[in-house]
């Protein structure tokens, strides 16, 4: 292999991988901040705040019905405590 085709092979895999990273970096700004900033209707971390409330009250956090209760009263009292 000559020194002409080594090079032509590294401008290649270098091509490559800034190309994928821009990809990678496209989609991680997208899924991730941009979605952040712009999302209204993110609520990834609701279920594990109303289970762990629930635990925390001594309710089964497991159970299908315990959860809708505590998120229930904690609405109540929100919304009682903006009137």
């Amino acid at each position: 292999m000559t020194r002409f085709e080594a090079l032509i092979i590294t401008i290649r895999k270098n091509w490559l991988l800034t190309c994928l990273f821009l990809i990678i970096g496209t989609v991680f700004l997208l899924r991730g901040p941009l979605r952040a900033l712009t999302g209204s209707d993110l609520n990834d971390l609701v279920s594990p705040y109303v289970q762990s409330t629930a635990w925390r009250h001594g309710a089964d956090p497991y159970s299908s019905q315990s959860p809708f209760g505590v998120l229930a009263r904690r609405c109540d009292a929100i919304l009682a405590g903006a009137q």
